[in-house]
């Protein structure tokens, strides 16, 4: 007698009725969507594409010369104002004009204090002579006022006497008057005299120099630095704070002006500059919100500002381009400057993928 075919049990029948008729749907739908985030996430290329700022300063030779000393290396950190270099300079002709000219006008400057201090010491001369005229005619009218001041109390005691008329007495009360006045008058000048006096007063070393705070003194030190200045070894100095990323210079080499000799390159970055490729079908304004999504491992993101955006078209780096874009292929795109976001910890020209926020 043969078995009879099991019946399945209706939970295991309606198993295998979803698997052959729904999960290969499932399976398809769920395959899908993780092909679209790959695609959209690691494998398309980004609409927009920046590169953390690199800040960097190439320090170069302002006068021709020789290296004496490097006082760096390669990859050191340096602070704003750190000696980099010290170069001496070489008197080409450049330099000797510059001297011959300094020299020249030191001769003209010196022969103007010279001149001035002549001039001064006249004045000064001629101020106390007059001085000394004015004192002794104040002298003498001093005398004469006494002398009035006498008469007039004279006159008064003869006018009660009745010896003398009204018009004496009155001319001799005017002559008092005026001799007062005059003497005051004197006394007035003879005071302005001595204090112009102490201002002009020469010095009372022999030598006549005059003095430190002398615009033409001042003048004639300056021309006596420059041309010190311009024959002695220059030490060149970090115009920022940074690292040595290149050196184009060792010691001992000669240099002409404007050769460079080092290159500092920051440590930090305040910006983004990003580009977005064409087709513009985004266009940013300042304000707008941006996720910047680094390339390291985890994908790291955080949002930002856009600071800037420029008004032309500019060639994008190639190194921001897919691999297949950048042999040859110069693609322009339109820059903008984003804010670096502080949760990131991005270096210096680290390439960076931007997204624009939803509902900006």
């Amino acid at each position: 007698m043969s078995a009879l075919p099991k019946i399945p049990s209706p939970k295991a029948y309606y198993w295998d009725e979803f698997r052959r008729s729904y999960l290969p749907v499932i399976v398809f739908v769920l395959v899908l969507g993780c092909s679209i985030n790959l695609w959209m996430g690691h494998v398309a290329p980004p609409v927009i594409v920046g590169e953390v700022e690199i800040v960097r300063s190439s320090i170069t030779a302002t006068a021709p010369g020789e290296i004496l000393d490097l006082k760096v290396d390669l990859l050191q950190r340096v602070a704003k104002d750190d000696p980099i270099a010290v170069v001496s300079v070489m008197e080409d002709d450049t330099v000797q004009a510059t001297i011959r000219s300094e020299e020249a006008d030191l001769v003209i400057l010196e022969e103007r204090l010279r001149q001035s201090n002549v001039r001064i010491l006249e004045d000064y001369e001629s101020l106390k002579h007059g001085l000394a005229m004015r004192r002794v005619e104040r002298a003498a009218e001093n005398v004469n006022l006494q002398h009035a001041i006498t008469e007039f109390q004279r006159s008064e005691k003869l006018l009660k006497e009745r010896t003398v008329s009204e018009s004496e007495h009155d001319l001799a009360k005017t002559t008092r008057d005026s001799l007062q006045e005059k003497v005051a008058q004197l006394d007035t000048l003879i005071s302005e005299m001595e204090a112009s006096l102490v201002k002009l007063k020469p010095p009372d070393d022999a030598s006549g120099a005059a003095s430190e705070t002398d615009p033409i003194v001042r003048a004639i030190k300056g021309k006596q630095d420059a041309i010190r200045m311009a024959s002695k070894p220059q030490v060149i100095k970090a115009p920022i704070a940074g690292m040595i990323s290149a050196i184009y210079k060792r010691k001992g080499e000669k240099v002409v002006r404007g050769d460079a000799i080092v290159l500092v390159s920051s440590t930090e970055s305040e910006r983004i500059v990003g580009f977005v490729r064409q087709p513009l079908n985004i266009k940013p304004k300042v304000g707008d919100s941006v996720e910047v999504r680094s390339r390291s491992s985890g994908r790291a993101s955080a949002m930002a500002k856009v600071l800037q955006v420029g008004t032309q078209l500019e060639m994008i780096n190639p190194a921001l381009l897919p691999v297949a874009l950048q042999d040859g292929v110069s693609e322009y795109g339109l820059p903008m400057l984003i804010g670096l976001p502080k949760g990131l910890q991005l270096m210096p020209g680290e390439t960076v993928d931007i997204r624009m926020a939803a509902g900006r």
